[in-house]
């Protein structure tokens, strides 16, 4: 128990960083959504496509865990869709946004700094496993059921999954899949500038997200359209 906390310590304090120089004013809400976006379109995807690309394909994807973790969400996912619609009477775009706050976590941003706190680099193919399942699959499914009562499903499903194609982070897993498939190792000069950016994906993201949590306010509106807002957020940073 000692050891987790000591290892969990640093992460979640530079988030309480980022929060308290929100609160006191030291950084400004712009400054965050800055920061923001360099750690989502750079930092973060950087990080992830170096760890996959240096280690071997086979032990980045196990098919097993892939689909326990698919499955896990997938379950979720229906049950709180199925509660909400059913049982509570919501309407389909309520229900989805429901199921996926429910799914959906903030892998993202707090992923990799936990993850690779606790696993090293041996951890970078389940959090890329992880992203894909999240990502690519439930959250895309719950932007479709979203969507799809106000601009028609297939024009919504298109977006979407332009959209999540697009991703920095999804594209970086495909490449470094890529890179790691065909045996490719990076460059001296090339290894040593992503190891330097991808370094400042964890300090950057957590202060972002500490920052972020101390400019709103959460109260039962923002909750129960948490989804829809966390969907269009992902969005407008691709």
């Amino acid at each position: 128990m000692i050891s987790f906390v000591l290892l969990s310590l640093p992460v979640f304090a530079v988030v309480a960083l980022g929060w308290s120089a929100v609160k006191t004013r030291l950084a400004s809400p712009a400054a965050i959504d800055a920061l923001s976006a360099f750690s989502f379109r750079f930092a973060l995807p950087v990080l992830v496509l170096r760890l996959i690309a240096s280690e071997p394909l086979g032990q980045s994807f196990n098919p097993r865990f892939f689909a326990g973790y698919l499955a896990g969400g997938c379950l979720m996912f229906g049950l709180v869709f199925g509660i909400s619609h059913l049982l509570q009477r919501q309407n389909p775009p309520t229900a989805g946004a429901r199921a996926t706050t429910a799914t959906v976590s903030n892998l993202g941003f707090l992923g990799p700094p936990i993850v690779l706190a606790f696993f090293g680099q041996h951890g970078a193919g389940p959090l890329a496993m992880a992203i894909v399942c999240e990502v690519m699959i439930l959250m895309s499914l719950g932007a479709v059921i979203m969507a799809g009562a106000r601009t028609g499903s297939s024009r919504a499903g298109s977006l979407i999954l332009r959209s999540t194609i697009c991703s920095p982070v999804v594209v970086a897993i495909a490449a470094g899949g890529i890179l790691a498939g065909g045996g490719t190792a990076l460059p001296g000069p090339l290894n040593s500038f992503l190891a330097f950016l991808g370094a400042s994906a964890a300090p950057t993201a957590l202060f972002a997200v500490g920052g972020a949590l101390a400019a709103q306010r959460i109260d039962h509106v923002i909750g129960s359209a948490v989804a829809g807002a966390r969907w269009s957020s992902w969005s407008s940073i691709r």
